[in-house]
């Protein structure tokens, strides 16, 4: 058992990202959140593994999406688009300075 997680049904959206992020992370034993190492512009950013384009997905299906937070921006991977193992992530951004 992992100990379970929770979010309050008060904290912002962030909080329940982090939060399904947890539990994709013990679902699939894989990472599938990145933190980058500057506040990216959003839509700047251009992510590709194993040097294929990966799409930003909005529906969270197959794909990334991203979440900004106070502690940075954040990749996060979803269905056929989550990294393996031995996979290089190539991410390009403009970012906040």
């Amino acid at each position: 058992m992992t100990g379970g997680n929770y979010a309050s049904i008060c904290a912002n959206a962030a909080s329940w990202n982090v939060m399904f992020d947890e539990i994709i992370k013990t679902a699939t034993g894989l990472a599938s959140n990145f933190v980058l190492k500057q506040f990216a512009l959003p839509s700047s950013i251009t992510v590709k593994v194993d040097n294929k384009e990966v799409k930003r997905d909005l529906s969270h299906t197959n794909g990334f999406d991203i979440v900004s937070s106070i502690n940075g921006t954040s990749l996060i991977f979803y269905g056929t688009a989550l990294p393996q193992a031995n996979q290089k992530i190539t991410v390009q951004y403009d970012y906040i300075k």
